[in-house]
């Protein structure tokens, strides 16, 4: 029985990984080192639902250059730049597929030039022409396929082929041009690998939002990791006050200040453990995929919610050089450089990438005339790319990221106009971050091998911020921290481009990490004593909290028929979390510790599985459903003066989903649903004693439960049109307010929207012009556990419009277009207020 896993590309898979990917007996099927005349490696005759499908695959992802012609009952096609290379025979030829196809033949022409002939059997066949990285594929629409749809997926027997009546090669004709093909279209077909394997987002088993390079760059505002949000249904992040910092939420599981993640981020397999460094700039993206539900059998880091997967793109054997340049309002400067190219010849490779990006802010300062939240940031990335074998990839990155903010975007609940503010004093935010990761990959006929190696830095120093919010000199916050975290992956798997029924992977994660705030609390300054406090003097304390994981993971799906695969899942982990706190009273006669020192430690083990089903009704057509444990550790929380408060419990959840993945209209129209529902215990929420200290606390229970629809459609050569809705309801089931005493059962969960919705209609023409229209929006939200403080709904409108010719474009874009004025952060002494109206114009080259 042929395995029915969903059709790889060797080729995009090298492209995106930078690895060397070799069949079972050791041929080269693709690789970052391209060659000028692209190798035919395989040829398939297939018989699927629709008809017959004939699959050319190569060692690269050129596109080829084929003209297509028919005349009477033949249709042919010659590809240029193209050579033969066939295991057994340098011709290829089957005989009678089906009824109404006498033959399918793949000839050499020339040295450098293949034809592709298929005769019908009484006239010329319809060919739908389907290009891919690594493939080409001739689908052949018969009237055959009702009788074969028993055995769908079975490759034709190689008794059929008859390679003593191929023609001899011809002398090369001016082929006519077909209308058929100038009509055909790309289908939507988008690769990811969110499952550690390359496959169509069509056939992976989960819910999935994936953005290529191509669409990140059409959008042109994915800036940061906070932009993402705008076009994922049911993934919410809402910064703060500044862009450093911001609250991840993920089918209402999130990311808190003190503990864990339930949401994940992974930037070239290296993950940022603690939140609140997950804020970085985005640039030479190869894609971005966002995983929702629990992940843990996958990937090393544990994650309830789900994972925001970023690949970048790898280095390559091709010299490459980049530019983009932007001014806009308010007081907008951007510039992006890339520089990629070989240090050693099919050896050695690099990436040299970097991104500037300023503006002024959007707040009015009246007191002392300033527009105090200006943003200004730098990032760098090197990354090197040795091959010293074919089945040897060894990378080695390197980045650095420089944060420059002025005061956070924060307002008083009392202020009559949201981005007016009265202070005596700006305040800044201040950020660095710097990572190095090693990923060695071995590819041998029976597995492969990837070892992840990374450490990262992170550190906020300082941010301090006018706590009064007052012309008064009272309050002023200060904080300095750093999060220094070191991990390790090991996973092993099945070679991407096996035959068997079984698909696996077993994994193995360690991490440490060590939180350190070196101080933080309230500086009183010489208007404090109007509060009664001592004017002059400095609330402050230090604390370092050490983390400690150890995980074991493991993934397997097998193929129980041509239509039905079954996945099973374990994850094995143990979190260790130990703190040390102590407070200090700082006065011009001197210091004094004002509590007792807290030295405690804490761990858990837990098991988590997961068990999904898959059925594939057609190609175009495949329903999953799916049962997941999700976990969230528990941890301390610096912050808390009551014992009774310094610890809190994990968060863990059932997860329930079933969906269904479908594609039509020759895959020129995908629809995707998911349903699903959470049932969480010791539902984690951040809660507030004063003013400035906050804690984590547990509510008993939360019941969740919603959908995601997503669509893209290309009803013609050109316009792309693409619609994401998400549903949600997220409410504590039972929950008693520990600090307020409060009844909070009943109480929708905050940062949780009831409905998330993006729409967006793009058109590239021919001749160069560009054009791009979104709509991203909300339902009303709450800020706060008790529902008291919230944001009515709202939506912003994003346009792009351009002209581009070769490897060049000039694009005007308005962001936010209509100046919707909106809270992404509540408390109960500031509202966090999202980005303004922003323009521009950018322009790009190539080189």
């Amino acid at each position: 029985m042929a395995s029915t896993f969903p059709s790889t590309s060797p080729s995009v898979y090298a492209q995106t990984t930078g690895a060397t990917v070799r069949s079972s007996d050791g041929q080269v099927f693709a690789s970052t080192v391209q060659p000028q005349v692209t190798q035919i490696t395989d040829v398939r005759v297939e018989q699927g639902l629709d008809g017959v499908q004939v699959t050319l695959e190569t060692n690269n992802d050129r596109e080829l250059q084929i003209s297509p012609t028919q005349h009477e009952q033949v249709w042919s096609a010659d590809i240029a730049d193209a050579q033969l290379q066939l295991e057994s025979d340098q011709s290829f030829q089957i005989m009678a597929p089906v009824d109404e196809i006498q033959s399918v033949s793949v000839i050499p022409v020339d040295a450098n030039n293949v034809r592709v002939e298929i005769v019908g059997e009484t006239d010329a066949p319809n060919v739908q022409v389907v290009q891919t990285a690594g493939k080409l594929t001739l689908k052949l629409n018969t009237s055959s396929a009702e009788a074969i749809q028993s055995d769908p997926l079975e490759t034709l027997p190689a008794a059929q082929i008859n390679a003593q009546q191929i023609p001899e090669p011809a002398e090369s004709e001016e082929p006519a041009e077909s209308e058929e093909s100038e009509e055909s279209e790309e289908p939507l077909r988008i690769l990811v690998t969110a499952e550690r394997f390359e496959e169509s987002l069509q056939d992976v088993p989960i819910s999935i939002t994936t953005l290529s390079s191509e669409e990140i760059e059409d959008i042109g505002s994915i800036n940061t990791t906070s932009d993402i949000s705008r076009y994922v249904p049911n993934l919410n992040i809402f910064k703060r006050e500044v862009d450093t910092v911001a609250v991840y939420n993920i089918r209402g599981l999130g990311n808190s200040f003190l503990g864990s993640p339930a949401v994940g981020l992974y930037i070239d397999d290296v993950p940022a453990s603690e939140f609140i460094s997950f804020a970085t700039n985005l640039f030479d993206l190869e894609r971005i995929e966002v995983l929702r539900g629990p992940q843990g059998t996958l990937y090393g880091q544990n994650t309830s919610g789900g994972v925001i997967n970023i690949i970048t793109k790898p280095p390559t054997n091709e010299w490459q050089v980049r530019t983009l340049a932007g001014i806009g309002d308010p007081g907008i400067y951007e510039g992006r450089l890339l520089v990629n190219g070989p240090i050693v010849e099919d050896n050695l490779f690099f990436r040299l990438s970097g991104a500037y990006r300023e503006r002024d802010g959007f707040l009015d300062n009246v007191f002392l005339d300033t527009d105090p939240d200006t943003r200004q940031s730098f990032n760098g990335r090197l990354q090197l790319l040795w091959t010293p074998a074919e089945d040897w990839d060894i990378s080695l990155g390197a980045t650095y990221e420089d944060v420059n903010n002025g005061a956070p975007a924060v307002v008083s609940p009392s202020s009559p106009n949201l981005f007016e503010v009265e202070q005596d004093f700006d305040g800044e935010a201040d950020t660095n971050a710097n990572t190095q990761s090693l990923r060695v990959v071995h590819r041998a006929p029976d597995f492969t091998l990837t070892s992840i190696t990374a450490r990262r830095d992170w550190r906020q120093d300082p941010y301090i911020a006018d706590f009064d919010q007052s012309p008064l000199d009272a309050f002023r916050g200060f904080v300095v921290q750093e999060i220094d975290q070191f991990s390790q992956e090991v996973r092993l798997q099945s070679p991407q481009d096996s035959a068997s029924d079984w698909r696996w992977l077993i994994g193995a994660y360690y991490q440490t990490r060590d939180y350190d705030t070196e101080e933080a609390g309230t500086e009183f300054g010489q208007d404090a004593g109007l509060f009664g406090a001592i004017p002059n003097s400095i609330d402050r304390q230090v604390a370092d909290l050490d983390n400690q994981t150890y995980a074991a993971f493991s993934q397997a799906t097998v193929q129980l028929s041509e239509r039905l695969s079954l996945t099973g899942g374990l994850r094995l982990e143990h979190e260790r979390r130990d703190i040390e706190r102590a407070r200090f009273f700082d006065t011009p006669l001197g210091s004094s510790e004002i509590e007792p020192r807290v030295e405690d430690e804490a761990d858990w083990t837990e098991l988590l599985p997961k068990l999904a089903v898959e059925y594939r009704f057609s190609p175009s057509l495949g329903a999953y459903a799916s049962v997941t444990r999700g976990f969230k550790s528990g941890g301390f929380s610096p912050n808390s003066s009551d014992p009774e408060f310094l610890q809190f419990d994990p968060e863990r959840t059932w997860n329930f989903e079933t969906g269904v993945k479908s594609s039509w209209l020759d895959e020129q129209l995908t629809a995707n649903l998911a349903l699903f529902y959470i049932s969480a215990d010791g539902y984690q929420v951040l809660r507030n004693f004063s003013p400035n200290v906050a804690t984590l606390v547990n509510a008993a229970d939360a019941d969740i439960f919603g959908l995601e629809l997503e669509t893209r459609a290309r009803p013609t050569e050109g316009l792309d049109l693409v619609a994401g809705i998400g549903v949600i309801s997220t409410r504590f089931s039972d929950f008693i307010d520990p600090v307020s005493g409060q009844d909070f059962s009943g109480n929708e969960a905050p940062y949780a929207p009831a409905l998330t919705y993006n729409l967006a209609a793009q058109y590239r023409d021919p001749g160069g012009l560009f054009g791009r229209v979104e709509l991203q929006g909300t339902s009303s939200y709450f800020l706060d556990d008790a529902n008291e403080l919230g944001q009515d709904a709202y939506a912003l409108l994003n346009a792009r419009i351009g002209y581009e010719w070769a490897r060049s474009g000039v694009y005007l874009y308005a962001n936010n277009l209509l100046d919707e004025k909106y809270l992404t952060a509540g408390f109960q002494t500031f509202r966090g207020v999202g980005d303004r109206r922003t323009f521009g114009i950018q322009v790009k080259t190539e080189f």
